[in-house]
């Protein structure tokens, strides 16, 4: 009688595994990648490469002092911009990208010039005598943020008129002469933010790189912090959950933000404890430091207004320290596993912010490495491929292609395509 009632239990008990969901899940699989494209643009070291809006385009910068513009289906060059300046490094930082519109570009040279070009009618539209590696637009494409070699400062600039804005300071990181220092710019594509990172020292004991985000409208810094690692390139996914950066010895990190929630804030002891900042008692200076540090945020403006006043080095120096702590922003950093022998030269999201690829570049060698990372697990890349030197990377608007250039003056350009989804079956 048990004997016969063995496959009903067995069909019972497999029904019962389907109905609660544990049936067979189909487990997205990596993209892969292809390469369709690999072919020389310049005659010497290329430093950037970018699509254009439509993907049917690339624009190429080179040490020969170029910029180019290529159909990458055939090869073929089909305008190419000169007159620019080579700089004092006059080696890989110059920069290109192009606008919205696909008829304006931006090119950039560190130590030399930024311009703003009509490519399609060789036509410059404004150009500043002012160097930049780093550019980056606000969503409007209204305006523009650059960051220079050896520069602590970031600069805002008018994009239709090339008009400088602002000049931000704000960045306490010792630089030296000869320190191989770099200025990155990254904007948020809510346009509500932008991010800086500045560094770059022969003192191992000093903060290697100071990363700052600001708010876009106001120009003043949220939060400051110190992954300590030089950086290179940085940048920020569409979707703004994720900022990344790269440089030195192979170090690629992700940053994410979050608000902090501010206190209360008694206006009177506000007060209070500013003027005891400047007490003679070093104790009751300490404690009303101590308070203050505690409401966050909810004082920023009170010590904004501290720092505009007349106030004694000491209490300059304290209200200072309070606001770099008081931006109301926290950030959790975390370095990606090591995958790159040489510096990270640059990074980029796709366009739906599930990939992160970096290319780098072993200096005085020619070897490079670009690699693809699932930006929601970063354990272990997806993609990697062992070239020559990599100097930028880029992909298409619609996220079907990816872009890099390199030092032997070539481009290649990998083909993105679904994986095949896997059924992966739980056990019973």
């Amino acid at each position: 009688m048990k004997s016969c009632n063995i496959p009903f239990v067995v069909a019972v008990l497999a029904l019962t595994w389907f109905m609660s969901g544990e049936r067979a899940l189909a487990q997205p699989a990596a993209p892969r990648f292809k390469l369709v494209a690999d072919f020389k643009v310049h005659e010497k070291s290329m430093a950037a490469a970018a699509f254009s809006p439509n993907g049917e385009l690339i624009a190429t910068t080179s040490i020969d002092q170029t910029v180019r513009i290529s159909d990458w289906r055939t090869g073929k060059t089909l305008m190419t911009l000169e007159g620019f300046s080579p700089g004092e490094e006059g080696t890989w930082d110059r920069s290109v990208l192009f606008l919205k519109d696909g008829e304006r570009l931006l090119t950039a040279n560190s130590a030399a010039s930024l311009e703003l070009w009509d490519w399609k009618a060789k036509k410059r539209l404004w150009k500043q005598d002012v160097g930049a590696r780093s550019l980056a637009l606000s969503p409007d494409e209204t305006q523009l943020i650059t960051a220079d070699w050896e520069d602590p400062s970031v600069r805002v600039w008018e994009l239709a008129t090339g008009k400088p804005l602002h000049q931000l300071k704000g960045v306490d990181v010792p630089l030296m002469t000869g320190s191989w220092s770099q200025g990155n710019v990254a904007y948020a594509p809510s346009g509500k933010l932008f991010a800086s990172a500045v560094g770059g020292t022969q003192d191992p004991s000093a903060p290697q790189m100071t990363l700052t985000i600001w708010n876009a409208e106001t120009r003043k810094p949220l939060t400051q912090l110190q992954p300590n690692k030089r950086t290179h390139a940085l940048t920020w996914s569409p979707n703004g959950d994720q900022l990344a950066g790269g440089g030195v010895e192979g170090a690629v990190f992700t940053l994410k933000l979050s608000s902090v929630k501010a206190p209360v804030a008694d206006g009177a002891k506000v007060k209070l404890l500013l003027k005891q900042l400047d007490d003679e008692n070093f104790e009751v200076r300490d404690k009303a430091h101590g308070e203050l540090e505690s409401l966050g945020s909810a004082i920023q403006r009170d010590l904004e207004q501290a720092l505009e006043g007349k106030n004694s080095v000491e209490v300059r120096l304290r209200v200072e320290a309070l606001l770099r702590k008081a931006w109301g922003v926290a950030a959790e950093v975390k370095f990606l596993p090591k995958q790159h022998d040489g510096t990270i030269m640059g990074l980029a999201y796709s366009p739906d912010s599930r990939l992160l690829a970096s290319v780098s570049r072993v200096y005085q060698k020619e070897q490079g490495r670009l690699v693809v990372w699932d930006s929601r697990s970063t354990e272990k890349p997806i993609f990697s491929w062992d070239g020559p030197g990599l100097t930028s990377v880029s992909f298409s608007r619609d996220g079907k292609r990816l872009l890099t250039s390199s030092q032997d003056g070539r481009v290649r350009i990998w083909e993105i395509k679904p994986g095949v989804d896997v059924e992966v079956k739980p056990m019973p």
